[in-house]
């Protein structure tokens, strides 16, 4: 699965990493 995060602060940051360990591709977006 794709998945894209708006904004990686600490919340973003952490639930994009542990999705890229379950194995789904992540791009992550700061504005």
């Amino acid at each position: 699965m794709k998945i894209c995060v708006v904004g990686t602060g600490y919340v973003g940051l952490v639930g994009a990493a542990i999705f890229s360990d379950w194995g789904n591709r992540i791009i992550g977006v700061d504005i």
